[in-house]
């Protein structure tokens, strides 16, 4: 509740014509005794919502709890959905496309490597550097001291396996 009222006062401070409230990874901020669901139909519904300047964009990677707390909500967010950006991940031949946009040369048997290590999420494509291996950046990406997709790495064994450490001793 603290930080939707800070957000009001920012809100009512700026002289912007239009406000733009971005939330993301909504379904992490949302733990068991934070009430932020509450928290923001009380924001949205006592007051953001009857503002014509405000734009509200919300966004999980869990897709179950967006499906249950925003878009099929039967509390304070009922009906309150306007318009869905469906996102798609990269196909095979897109992912194609990207490294070309970017320079990266890998033949097919790379990308198809690279896809089925990495999925088409865009967001681990544009991790890829140029003068890497697929091999080297994967190294890079996951596994390295400073691997920007360490946490990644380490979620998914989490969440797909009881003992990870087994499947990660395998691997």
């Amino acid at each position: 509740m603290d930080a939707f009222r800070l957000l009001k006062r920012l809100i009512q401070e700026s002289a912007a014509d239009r406000k733009v409230i971005f939330l993301d990874e909504l379904s992490w901020m949302d733990t068991r005794k934070s009430d932020l669901i509450l928290a923001l139909e009380s924001f949205w519904n006592g007051w953001a919502s009857a503002r014509k300047d405000i734009i509200l964009i919300v966004c999980a990677s869990a897709t179950s709890w967006m499906l249950s707390k925003v878009i099929h909500n039967k509390g304070g967010l009922y009906n309150r959905l306007t318009e869905q950006i469906a996102l798609a991940p990269f196909t095979l031949c897109e992912c194609e496309e990207f490294l070309k946009s970017k320079d990266i040369v890998m033949d097919r048997h790379e990308i198809l490597e690279g896809y089925m290590i990495l999925g088409g999420v865009p967001y681990y494509w544009e991790q890829m550097k140029k003068d890497y291996s697929l091999a080297q950046n994967i190294d890079r990406m996951f596994f390295s001291d400073s691997a920007v997709l360490k946490d990644e790495f380490d979620y998914l064994y989490a969440s797909l396996f009881r003992n990870p450490e087994d499947y990660i001793s395998v691997c």
